[in-house]
């Protein structure tokens, strides 16, 4: 594959890792943390909208490279054929 064909899908492969980090992440951080003395139940389902969120962008980003890479030549040399 060229590079003008790689770069972009690998920018959206390391978008889709990176948000698939910050979704885990800040689960883990919803879920170990200590709970919140202030906040309402209201307010907790709002802080469930970012990981959610994340999960569902790093879900787009990774389609998106899959459809890219499916879209690219697999083989950049021409072929040649002999009589």
């Amino acid at each position: 594959m060229s590079d003008d064909l790689t770069t972009p899908r690998r920018s959206l492969r390391r978008a889709a890792i990176f948000l698939a980090v910050i979704a885990l992440s800040w689960t883990v951080a919803l879920l170990f943390g200590p709970p919140s003395t202030s906040g309402s139940s209201g307010e907790e389902r709002m802080a469930w909208l970012i990981p959610m969120g994340a999960a569902a962008l790093s879900l787009l980003c990774f389609r998106q490279a899959r459809i890219y890479g499916a879209d690219s030549p697999t083989d950049v040399h021409e072929e040649t054929t002999h009589d």
